[in-house]
């Protein structure tokens, strides 16, 4: 998919058109709506990626990495029953790690933290290595009533494997915005405010990376800078679900302006 928006040259109506041309020639070929599902998926338009990931679903019923996609949308829809649903398919084809990972992430939304643990304790056993699933346990734990000291480990491993691909590739924002959350959540402010505005200067507009800098700031009790990115988020069409179902912005529920940003308005 990155291949073709690179050859592309980036261009958003030449993407399209090009996706439609080549649903034209192969209408019965998976990969070309997988594609023009990621497509979609960055543009943020969730439902239209969920359905060009179910078409491919439909032409391809065992290929477990589709299904995983349409939990990912989901997820992202607020639809987290669909898609623990997808998710337990996924991995009943094939277990593999991101089908579990993405699996403790829905649970974690509907505030399932002992599910949401389980599932990513298996996501961490099959792959040991990936920094989001380590960072997504340190949030299961974190939020768990009984298993919060058991967190910082969690972030820090994560931390450290997410350096790794920071030094692989200097200008990985992703890598950038999760080392300020999770050095955030352990209480290095300094790594935290560092990181958060690499980041931003990397992809100052980055759905992504907006969101998370909002997470930053809301853990290092920054209340302008924490409802300055959510407003920021929001208008990038990044998920309002995700937005509203994060555990971390429980105290702000009551507050106007989050309401204002939740609803739209």
């Amino acid at each position: 998919m990155a291949d073709v928006l690179i050859a592309l040259g980036g261009n958003v109506g030449d993407v399209r058109a090009t996706f439609q041309k080549a649903i034209t020639l192969s209408p019965n070929y998976w990969a070309v709506y997988n594609w023009a599902g990621f497509f979609y998926y960055g543009r943020a338009r969730y439902s239209d990626a969920e359905a060009m990931f179910r078409k491919a679903a439909d032409l391809a019923p065992g290929n477990q990495l589709v299904l995983e996609n349409i939990g990912d949308m989901c997820v992202l829809q607020g639809r987290y029953q669909d898609a623990i649903d997808a998710f337990q398919r996924s991995i009943a084809l094939r277990p593999m790690m991101p089908a579990y990972s993405d699996l403790g992430e829905a649970y974690f939304y509907l505030h399932r933290y002992p599910e949401a643990i389980s599932a990513l304790e298996k996501a961490r056993d099959l792959e040991g290595h990936d920094y989001l699933t380590w960072g997504n346990l340190g949030d299961a734990l974190y939020w768990s009533s009984d298993r919060r000291d058991e967190a910082p480990r969690a972030y820090r491993r994560a931390i450290e494997l997410a350096r790794e691909k920071a030094t692989i590739n200097p200008k990985d924002q992703l890598a950038e915005i999760y080392i300020a959350q999770y050095s955030a959540m352990i209480g290095d402010t300094h790594t935290a405010t560092s990181a958060v505005q690499k980041a931003l200067g990397l992809a100052p507009d980055d759905p992504e990376v907006i969101f998370h800098a909002a997470l930053v700031y809301n853990q290092l009790g920054n209340r302008r800078q924490t409802m300055e990115w959510l407003k920021k988020a929001a208008n990038a069409n990044y998920s309002r679900s995700t937005i509203r179902n994060t555990p971390d912005f429980a105290h702000l529920h009551a507050d106007p302006e989050y309401q204002a940003i939740i609803s739209g308005k």
